[in-house]
């Protein structure tokens, strides 16, 4: 299990649900953007016929290491807009 947790989520319901909301959001679309891309590239040295095992392991490398910056990079959005919550929150 997983959720996003930092000290602005866990002042207050609202703003641990609302980070869950958006959190979920990004990591799915960064998910389906890495998704698409690794497929591509994976897809491309199939496709090329090229077998060199050094590739793949770099490609593997660059697709792992990307995926966890991408998970990271999802805080400075969410911690944006936690920080300009409207005292209601976000209407969706």
């Amino acid at each position: 299990m997983m959720g996003y947790r930092t000290p602005r989520s866990l002042k207050s319901t609202r703003n641990w649900q609302e980070a869950q909301r958006l959190a979920g959001r990004y990591l799915l679309v960064v998910g389906v953007v890495f998704t698409v891309v690794a497929l591509a590239a994976f897809g491309y040295l199939f496709a090329t016929g090229n077998r060199d095992e050094s590739t793949w392991e770099t490609l593997s490398l660059i697709a792992a290491f990307g995926t966890i910056a991408a998970m990271f990079s999802v805080i400075p959005f969410v911690e944006i807009r936690l920080r300009h919550l409207p005292p209601q929150g976000f209407i969706s």
